[in-house]
């Protein structure tokens, strides 16, 4: 009996380190880098793909300050800003004068913001599938969701593509990112003067 626990609790210790085995090498030093990374800044190109075939395309700037603070500034089409001082988040749209108190950031994707986050560690993805010449790699995350992750030369994740129930599909490549902290003044956002304020509309 003591050898038969010994060995379970063997196999228990090595569980861990096999099912990390399963994950590409450099899809692990990708992650750990992002969850790693105190805050950084980057373009972001992003599109998205409806069932019905069309698309929208959107570009940007994106700056992180871990841990709840984060600027995600929309240029084109047109103008619009989601941003997070770490208490309040809020969705900013110039062209319709309104702003809009937000509960959380369902309206970009919940994968992503998991993602620039830093809370997606190897332990939490199963791979499902893998393109090793593109370093391309589709995960299960452990909520469920699955999504394509790609890498860049520097070892982060600069790609990111995610679909819904609905067949509409969300791809995010993020661009030039700078491995520095963004100065914690450009998280705090003030109501402009003349614009119709909305609360907990997402709800």
């Amino acid at each position: 009996m003591k050898h038969l626990y010994s060995l379970l609790c063997l196999s228990i210790m090595l569980m861990p380190q096999a099912w990390a085995d399963t994950i590409p090498k450099d899809l692990q030093s990708a992650l750990t880098n992002m969850a790693n990374m105190k805050g950084f800044s980057c373009h972001f190109d992003q599109t998205l793909m409806f069932s019905d075939g069309t698309e929208q395309a959107y570009q940007g700037e994106l700056m992180i300050h871990r841990p709840n603070r984060f600027r995600w500034q929309y240029r084109m089409p047109y103008e619009q800003l989601f941003i997070s001082d770490g208490t309040y988040l809020w969705h900013y749209e110039p062209d319709l004068m309104q702003v809009r108190q937000l509960n959380d950031m369902q309206e970009v994707d919940p994968a992503v913001m998991q993602l620039l986050a830093g809370k997606i560690s190897v332990k939490d993805i199963t791979l499902l599938k893998q393109q090793p010449q593109l370093k391309r790699y589709q995960v299960q995350i452990k909520n469920g969701t699955q999504v394509w992750l790609g890498l860049s030369e520097a070892s982060l994740v600069d790609y990111a593509e995610s679909s819904d129930a609905l067949g509409n599909r969300n791809r995010i490549h993020f661009r030039n990112i700078v491995d520095k902290v963004p100065n914690k003044d450009q998280f705090i956002f003030h109501v402009p003067d003349g614009v119709e304020l909305l609360h907990n509309s997402n709800k």
